[in-house]
């Protein structure tokens, strides 16, 4: 075999002969010692002769055995912290557990250990997060958290975990100035503009659009509404938006929009921000009488909004894509710890769209 040449040759049996570090060393002239570090993006070698290591181990056909490495090593250990997949976290946080499930059929056999946390309530995340330190903190690698506001409270809990040299990940909420990692970032803005694009699109009338507007703490839910606000006010819309907040209790929620829709009737659309939100909306336009005289879009995928898409009680539902968001943060996290892999940025996005009946079945796994 002609090595130096970055020839592989075959066996007599025919199999091609497995390169090893050593051949990369030979037919490189580098050391071991240099071209595992290159190999796997370690410090302390130049970025050029990395690169000149990484293509002569390409043309050689070098794979890295991750499988092999991780024998070496002691268990990585990642902890998973989101919002209950239960009760109104099922229509939209179950498919981040669900994701994250997946993925660990990934690293299955990499020697990574992932502990899942689940959290019900908002005010309850930094007393978890705080017993989870004292708990695993020692030995934690990595910590994949929803963080639900960017109060100081949750910097400074996520900060203690970035400062024992915990790589931290971040999806749906950012906390840019928390050195963490990456975030999975949601599009938030982007939504309410596209929200509000397609209802100006279908609405054939001027009048009031009513906007289950979410959380009045949540940044992510500001936000969506600026940009709903924002395109409206951009296009000159003739939608006068009102909004309400029943985030918390979905009795609330239903109880607004319908005493509205029964007291206004020059309403002509309306918009949920949240998959939560969807459903109280929806039901309080079938039971005040506007199902299918009124145009509306909801939020996320689940069987219930399936159903009212297909009924025609709202026209479309805006998609943000749960299930990838919490699958690529974990990934991201995953090869940053397993092939020192950094992410490229320091956030990441996924793409958000509309699912209206004609496309509803491509989506019928998460339904």
């Amino acid at each position: 075999m002609l090595v130096a040449a970055g020839i592989t040759g075959k066996l007599k049996n025919g199999m091609r002969k497995i390169v090893t570090l050593k051949d990369v060393s030979a037919a490189t002239g580098v050391s071991l010692t240099s071209v595992h570090r290159a190999l796997y993006n370690k410090e302390g070698i130049s970025g050029k002769l990395s690169q000149i290591i990484l293509r002569k181990a390409k043309e050689l056909g070098y794979k890295t055995n991750y499988a092999a490495s991780s024998l070496k090593r002691k268990a990585l250990q990642i902890a998973i912290v989101l919002p209950d997949g239960g009760g109104s976290g099922r229509f939209y946080y179950s498919y981040f557990w669900r994701a994250c499930r997946d993925y660990r059929k990934e690293v299955d056999g990499l020697n990574v250990r992932i502990l899942e946390f689940a959290f019900s309530e908002e005010g309850s995340l930094i007393p978890l997060l705080e017993d989870i330190y004292r708990t695993h903190g020692d030995n934690l690698d990595g910590l994949l958290i929803v963080p639900v506001s960017g109060a100081d409270d949750m910097r400074i809990a996520i900060d203690k975990y970035i400062e024992k040299g915990v790589q931290v990940a971040l999806v749906d909420n950012d906390i840019p100035d928390c050195r963490r990692l990456c975030c999975i970032s949601p599009h938030d803005a982007s939504s309410g503009r596209l929200g509000a694009e397609f209802l100006s699109a279908i609405t054939n009338k001027p009048g009031k659009v009513l906007i289950s507007a979410g959380s009045a703490g949540s940044a992510s839910h500001i936000h969506n509404i600026i940009g709903f606000t924002a395109y409206i006010n951009e296009n000159n819309i003739p939608l006068r938006i009102h909004k309400i907040y029943g985030y918390e209790d979905s009795a609330v929620s239903y109880a607004q929009a319908r005493a509205f829709l029964e007291e206004n009737d020059d309403v002509a659309a309306f918009y949920a921000v949240t998959a939560r939100e969807t459903l109280p909306l929806c039901q309080a336009v079938i039971d005040s009488g506007r199902a299918g005289k009124i145009r509306g879009m909801g939020s996320d995928l689940f069987p219930e909004s399936a159903r009212m898409l297909r009924d025609d009680v709202v026209q479309a539902l805006l998609y943000k894509n749960p299930y990838e968001k919490a699958y690529k943060g974990l990934k991201i996290l995953c090869e940053a710890l397993i092939r020192n892999e950094k992410p490229k940025s320091p956030c990441a996005t996924v793409p958000i769209g509309i699912i209206m009946k004609n496309n509803l079945p491509f989506f019928q796994e998460f339904i």
